[in-house]
């Protein structure tokens, strides 16, 4: 069934970043060890059945069965063979994991390739449960239905119990179908940092900044006046990148401004994709100011997020979006490699923007989910979901957190979870459990960096907690688990077209008044209206 093409090709996909090997479509082939043999007498027979659910009393530790994996990496690229951490896991689980790293700039690039090549791992992680490849792969039957196994969910507490509220909805179909076990994660993580000693500089405080308008005058003033003393005109207001600045970071916090997430609907009730509402249009013609004033790169479009990314934490621009742990690394960066003494780094609460909108902004507190080949026999489903029940707990969350206590931690007499020396060169091989467990429903740990001190990770959660004051009328992208089953079909169409025409009108290639032409037109032809009418639906069974 793995053919040498095949073989190649998954080389090809991991060459970026892999530990491990991919193997192809799981247990047919035999990787999956005693695990296959134990499947064909214990539950062959109910094999893709609708009541396939564990009885609760199979041991599932008593052989060790290894599972190929692909998901994403945030980090230095771990070390699984010899960690702890994963001997434990494979101890309590019976499971281990033959697993392959893609770096998360290059992750939905790689992921929807792989996905094309449907020469997929036993188990894939998404990160877009909306990924328009995605949604066809589970349609063509590339993964398995979870229900039948999960049933009433009496054997799975800990998923039910544990993981953010009504997290299955994000990967059920309208027939009830369960497509993966979703991922928990916290609902604040977004913040835009500042050099606050460059704003300090020039007089600029945390309370002049109000709204969006007034961010925008901030960092023009300051990048113009070469905050760094070098000479040379090389500090950019905002680090952008993207056709829209910044993919998924400052764009869902300015669709929040600009009433992108406020669900427009058409004359027959349909909604709108975000980035085809009137709201998104407003976003782009401030986004163009930007661009007009000088804050951005002019080669913005071109940009990745690890080219911004570099960008902010080397002190050539004056502000960035991104979620709050990276606040302390880049200002660790400034001081110790840059020489920048006097470097701070700080979020700024939320933002006003149109109306009564603002840059208040939370995720479903589901990011992707873990997606169990088609090809698995049931014993192995069974096995896989009795590893996601075991470790969506507080103990593995912590492990993939912080790592072990007295290795990688201590906790001082505050009870904050100090790292320790080992702990930060480590970081990499503890924190990639998070790609692997399911960690637990959970309010802030997007905000805080475990390598940060407390005083610094408060100072950073008490700017985010601003999003729930009242007044900050916080919104969530629905988007991020309205789907439509024509939108995969459809949106490619387009969707290069739009992406460019989006880019242009930033940098002025394109006038704001034909790029509202284009976006009003686009979302009247029939094609997109069914698609409105199948957004509503799904809108109105997840969010009534």
């Amino acid at each position: 069934m793995c053919t040498n093409f095949r073989k190649m090709l998954s080389l090809a996909l991991a060459v970026l970043l892999t530990a491990g090997s991919m193997s192809a479509c799981a247990s047919n082939e035999g990787q999956a060890g005693e695990s296959s043999q134990a499947s064909n007498s214990s539950s062959s027979s109910v094999e893709n059945s609708n009541d396939a659910s564990s009885d609760g009393n199979q041991d599932f530790t008593a052989e060790v069965s290894t599972y190929s994996i692909t998901c994403p990496l945030f980090t230095n690229l771990p070390t699984i063979e010899g960690e702890e951490l994963y001997e434990m896991l494979t101890e309590q689980t019976g499971v281990a994991w033959d697993a392959t790293w893609i770096s998360s700039s290059d992750y939905t690039t790689k992921f929807q390739t792989l996905l094309a090549s449907r020469d997929l791992p036993d188990v894939l992680v998404s990160t877009n449960l909306l990924d328009t490849s995605l949604s066809q792969a589970i349609d063509e039957g590339c993964f398995r239905d979870l229900s039948g196994f999960l049933g009433d969910f009496s054997q799975y507490p800990n998923l039910v119990n544990n993981s953010t509220p009504n997290a299955f909805n994000y990967v059920k179909k309208s027939d009830g179908a369960i497509y993966g076990v979703p991922r928990s994660r916290a609902q604040l993580e977004m913040c835009i940092f500042m050099r606050k000693d460059w704003m300090d500089k020039y007089g600029y405080d945390v309370e002049d900044i109000k709204t969006v308008w007034d961010w925008k005058d901030c960092i023009v003033d300051i990048a113009s006046k070469d905050p760094d003393g070098n000479g040379v005109n090389d500090t950019m207001g905002f680090a952008a990148h993207d056709y829209s600045l910044g993919s998924s970071y400052v764009v869902d916090m300015m669709c929040s401004a600009f009433g992108a997430y406020n669900r427009q609907t058409d004359e027959d009730g349909g909604l709108y994709y975000p980035q085809l509402t009137d709201g998104f249009m407003d976003y782009v013609e401030f986004a163009h100011e930007l661009y007009e004033e000088g804050a951005i790169s002019k080669e913005f479009a071109v940009l990745k997020n690890t080219d911004a990314d570099e960008m902010f934490k080397n002190g050539l621009a004056v502000s960035f979006c991104r979620t709050g742990p990276y606040a302390w690394s880049y200002e660790n960066n400034l001081k110790q490699n840059m020489g920048i003494e006097d470097a701070e780094i700080i979020a700024l609460p939320y933002l006003k923007g149109t109306d009564d909108n603002t840059t208040a902004v939370q995720t479903t507190g589901v990011y992707g989910a873990y997606h169990l080949n088609a090809q698995l026999d049931d014993y192995d489903i069974q096995k896989l979901l009795n590893f996601y029940e075991k470790t969506c707990n507080e103990e593995w969350h912590t492990y993939a957190f912080y790592g072990l206590e007295g290795r990688d931690y201590e906790v001082d007499d505050t009870g904050w979870k100090v790292a320790t020396d080992y702990g930060i060169t480590n970081e990499g091989n503890f924190k990639s459990l998070q790609q692997i467990v399911t960690t637990i429903a959970n309010d802030d740990m997007k905000l805080i960096s475990t390598s940060g001190t407390k005083e610094f990770n408060d100072k950073i959660i008490a700017s985010a907690l601003t999003y729930l004051e009242p007044e900050a009328n916080i919104k969530i992208n629905p988007f991020r688990a309205v789907d439509s089953a024509s939108w995969g079909k459809v949106w490619p169409l387009y969707q290069n077209t739009f992406e460019t025409n989006t880019a242009n009108t930033i940098a002025g290639l394109m006038s704001m008044d034909d790029y509202r032409k284009y976006v009003t037109q686009l979302r009247e032809q029939d094609d997109m209206k069914a698609c409105w009418q199948e957004f509503a639906e799904s809108d109105k069974v997840l969010f009534g």
